[in-house]
């Protein structure tokens, strides 16, 4: 029997996972046979012709078949980029998207000409936000807030393997009910919360709706309970002068939450759109 060939496996594979519905099957099978290969894109492309053992064909066949299942590309190869960082993933927090690098750099041009800025992030997940920061940052200190211990982990090997435990103190938190205690406030609290009505969840995509936390995405009502929490505990955490940004959904949510923190008293709002354009963060200020 003839040996595989890398372009064999991948014609053949990116049939299969489109057969599955899944979107993207020839990029997603490019990632994993490189993954298996230990090869960039670019060396894959390099190897077409490159045999495929039998211990390979074995290995990739079993990620293959669950991205085939639906699962994220993120999870099965347990690791995505973030502001050109490797962070690692799992089902126990969100996937980091391309929008929340956006707040990132936005936070960042908040904090630069702060001398030792202080910096809360609310509901880390993976801890991809702090550690965005804490890399560009030399000065910067984050308290990174989850309610999940799970995800609290996984934030915890990122946060390890960055090197950046000494910039970042992890805590398990629930912020809707309850407040750290601060030694000092802080200027600038960052969040990406639970923001999606539970009643869209049938219109969502299998990858997102059956292997991504239900906590990371949905609150407990119509997508704007942290948004109203946080117009509520904002002036007991940020310094006077300090500054939040938050992410937030989309169109359908800009006017209300724009009305939440305008009616709290927090000023200089503004709404920043996403590489779509598409509204996707708020940001403001307090002034006591």
């Amino acid at each position: 029997m003839a040996l595989w060939r890398v372009i064999d496996i991948i014609q053949e594979s990116e049939k299969w996972l489109a057969e599955r519905g899944v979107p993207d099957s020839r990029l997603d099978t490019e990632y994993l046979l490189a993954e298996v290969l230990r090869l960039d894109r670019v060396g894959l492309y390099l190897a077409f012709d490159r045999p495929i053992t039998e211990s390979e064909l074995v290995d990739f066949r079993a990620l293959l078949k669950r991205r085939g299942k639906r699962e994220p590309l993120q999870h099965v190869l347990g690791y995505t980029e973030f502001m050109g960082h490797r962070i690692l993933t799992s089902s126990a927090a969100l996937i980091p998207r391309p929008e929340t690098e956006i707040l990132v750099e936005q936070a960042l041009v908040m904090l630069k000409n702060i001398a030792e800025p202080r910096v809360i992030d609310i509901g880390t997940g993976t801890g991809c936000i702090a550690i965005g920061i804490a890399l560009e940052n030399p000065k910067v200190k984050i308290l990174a807030l989850e309610i999940s211990g799970h995800a609290l982990e996984l934030a915890r090997e990122n946060v390890a393997a960055h090197d950046l435990s000494e910039k970042i103190v992890l805590s398990q938190f629930d912020i809707l009910k309850t407040l750290p205690r601060l030694q000092e406030r802080v200027d600038l609290v960052v969040s990406n919360p639970p923001y999606i009505n539970f009643s869209e969840l049938s219109g969502m995509q299998k990858e997102v709706a059956e292997f991504e936390p239900h906590q990371a995405l949905f609150d407990s009502d119509d997508g704007l309970v942290f948004y109203r929490r946080y117009a509520e505990i904002l002036p007991r955490l940020l310094n006077p002068g300090g500054r939040f940004l938050f992410e937030f959904g989309g169109e359908h949510q800009a006017k209300a939450i724009l009305n939440i923190f305008m009616t709290a008293g927090l000023t200089e709002l503004e709404i920043t759109n996403d590489y779509a354009g598409h509204p996707r963060l708020i940001r403001g200020r307090y002034t006591s």
